[in-house]
């Protein structure tokens, strides 16, 4: 009989990620995932109530749109194809190689350090037949993402999306209302193609408005309609309310300068980490994944 699930301690879903252990949190977290229980569902059973919707429907293509189909998938060693889409943190700024990217027309094949391609070693190694798609854009918001939709994503015909956006939605600006509004249009042509989601959180930023995290140079936002606090709790509310899996980087590193850490040097500016960020976004989506 397994453990039963953990329950965070009271004060409701704030509660839970402010929960003072942040190793300890990420130990319970991965027990969860083991059982098979999203983020998502997690806090809200903690709040006393599962929720209800439907894990499998059919999308216009007639793939099952099943949460668990990629992983089938991927531990049978069939074809599989992953796209992550969003911003220069998905594209691979700064990690290594990024350089010489630029020099060959921004080709983030070139990009060995990116998160992304890490991934991709990591899953050619469990499936030899699992493709990786970079389909981030630096610069880029939601509004010009589901713009580029069928580009982007819908021409690869994913089985798992990995979905970002935000920091250049909160400095454009865009409007928190249509930066929602389009990650959940986004999010709804991905399952009208069977495919899969999971949403990551990117930062911590260096911001004059919250922390600077000891960085030399931070963001002057004081002009700016939100902090860049709104956009990602705004992924945070939809895993939860599409009872998706939520790869929470960004209070991954948070937990780490909390506990003491130094991560002043992390930075390359205000809003992009160098190797060691892409490296904690790896480690943390591939928890997310359980892989």
């Amino acid at each position: 009989m397994p453990d039963p699930v953990f329950v965070p301690p009271s004060g409701g879903i704030e509660g839970f990620f402010l929960f003072s252990n942040a190793r300890e949190y990420r130990v319970k977290m991965v027990r969860n995932r083991f059982l098979g229980e999203s983020d998502a569902s997690i806090m809200r059973e903690a709040e006393g109530y599962v929720p209800e919707y439907e894990r499998t429907v059919h999308g216009m293509n007639g793939k099952t749109n099943d949460s668990l189909h990629w992983r089938r998938k991927l531990t049978n060693g069939e074809p599989i194809t992953v796209v992550a889409l969003g911003d220069s943190w998905t594209y691979g700024s700064v990690a290594e190689g990024w350089y010489e990217a630029r020099e060959s027309a921004m080709n983030p094949e070139l990009i060995r350090g990116s998160w992304v391609m890490q991934l991709r070693r990591r899953l050619h190694q469990l499936n030899p037949q699992a493709v990786v798609v970079n389909s981030g854009k630096g610069g880029w918001t939601a509004p010009q993402a589901l713009e580029a939709f069928d580009t982007l994503v819908a021409a690869h015909q994913p089985d798992l999306l990995l979905l970002n956006y935000g920091i250049n939605d909160w400095k454009r600006p865009v409007p928190l209302e249509r930066y929602r509004a389009d990650l959940e249009r986004i999010l709804d042509k991905a399952g009208e193609l069977g495919s899969a989601s999971v949403l990551w959180t990117s930062g911590p930023v260096s911001a004059l408005s919250g922390e600077t995290y000891g960085w030399h140079s931070p963001m002057k936002d004081d002009g700016f309609p939100e902090p860049f606090a709104r956009f990602n709790d705004t992924l945070r509310e939809l895993a939860a309310e599409r009872g998706l899996p939520l790869a929470d980087a960004e209070r991954w590193i948070e937990a780490e300068w909390r506990e003491g850490v130094d991560i002043s040097g992390w930075f390359y500016d205000s809003i992009h980490f160098l190797q060691i960020g892409h490296d904690r976004i790896f480690a943390c989506i591939c928890e997310t994944l359980d892989i």
